[in-house]
């Protein structure tokens, strides 16, 4: 299909995070930026391991521990948008953006808040911090997520 300017394709290809993101591809920041997503994304997993595990006695500890992070990693890993860059683009369910964004925002404040359950304050106060700082330096993605 050829493009003629203004058509939808060419538009949507112009708001596409890939192109957004790589606008700049020798930022410092960005580079630093993705990093702190990784963290995160590891640390909300660690989370949703370590709280149980801290906050519970008795033998309900031990599936907590072990299921609420599968939980986790099973709605991240399942839920996503199509051709979402910061990912591999692919999907088992496709989600639409604002969505996504909903269930990236639930699983960091809900890994903060069982951290914060567990008496981990520091964690869940580093992890708030940090994750909004991350998608305070990333609006070009929530724009294309809720424009998905």
């Amino acid at each position: 299909m050829r493009k003629t300017p203004g058509s939808a394709l060419e538009e949507r290809n112009a708001n596409h995070p890939e192109r957004l993101l790589h606008s700049e591809p020798s930022s410092p920041l960005q580079k630093v930026n993705l990093g702190l997503r990784f963290v995160l994304e590891i640390a909300m997993f660690a989370s949703f391991c370590v709280a149980p595990a801290v906050a519970i006695d008795g033998v309900e500890r031990w599936p907590l521990t072990v299921l609420t992070p599968i939980a986790a990693i099973a709605i991240w890993g399942v839920f996503a948008t199509p051709d979402d860059p910061s990912r591999s683009g692919k999907t088992v369910i496709p989600t639409a953006g604002s969505v996504r964004l909903i269930i990236e925002l639930v699983l960091f404040t809900g890994a903060a808040a069982v951290m914060a359950w567990a008496g981990l304050w520091p964690y869940s106060v580093a992890l708030l911090v940090a994750t909004t700082i991350h998608y305070t330096l990333w609006p070009a993605r929530i724009r294309w997520l809720l424009s998905n």
